[in-house]
């Protein structure tokens, strides 16, 4: 189990050094604060493995927040605590090949909406998950080349990636990892 969190005790908007008209942006989202600032949050992941075998189960929680404009009052003037579970396994098939399956955003959780308070995509994609439900699939090969030229675990030539959600968007690539040139396909 690993747990990493952030209690914020403060953050303070200033206009200019020594502004007389600071403002507290801890726990508030809006004009002046810009994206959600929670006072707290978390990552907390719990792994296993044995053998070839590995799972892990992330969970990445939100604080609730408020709007900072206390002068105005908008369609939403508070943002709920957002909890996201990700989900993924792999199997080491061979010393050359690992392959991994996941789903991100586990429970198919929406994102906090915000309304007339004018973001992007009417909520902050830097925070939550615009995306739904997304399922995931890749295969990782290591070449004798690549073992060669770099040692073992250094590069890991080939890279494919699948990756399904609710509009079926299929996205295969081959990259290089070492320059993170794509490879022409």
């Amino acid at each position: 189990v690993n747990y990493a969190a952030l209690f914020l005790d403060s953050w303070d908007f200033e206009a200019f050094p020594g502004d007389p008209g600071a403002y507290s942006c801890a726990g508030k989202f809006g004009l002046l604060c810009d994206d959600p600032t929670p006072e707290y949050k978390h990552n907390t992941t719990f792994s296993w493995s044995s053998g070839a075998y590995t799972a892990q189960l992330r969970w990445e929680y939100i604080g609730e927040v408020s709007d900072d404009d206390v002068n105005s009052t908008y369609t939403v003037e508070e943002l709920d605590g957002k909890s996201y579970f990700n989900l993924n396994g792999s199997w080491q098939v061979t010393d050359n090949v690992k392959w991994t399956l996941g789903i991100d955003n586990l429970l198919d959780e929406e994102p906090e909406f915000i309304g007339d308070n004018q973001e992007q995509a009417n909520t902050y994609p830097a925070t939550y998950d615009l995306f739904g439900r997304t399922i995931y699939t890749s295969v990782k090969l290591i070449t004798k080349s690549s073992l060669d030229k770099f040692g073992k675990g250094g590069l890991r030539p080939a890279f494919f990636l699948f990756s399904a959600r609710s509009n079926l968007r299929l996205d295969c690539r081959m990259t290089q990892r070492a320059s993170s040139q794509p490879f022409p396909v």
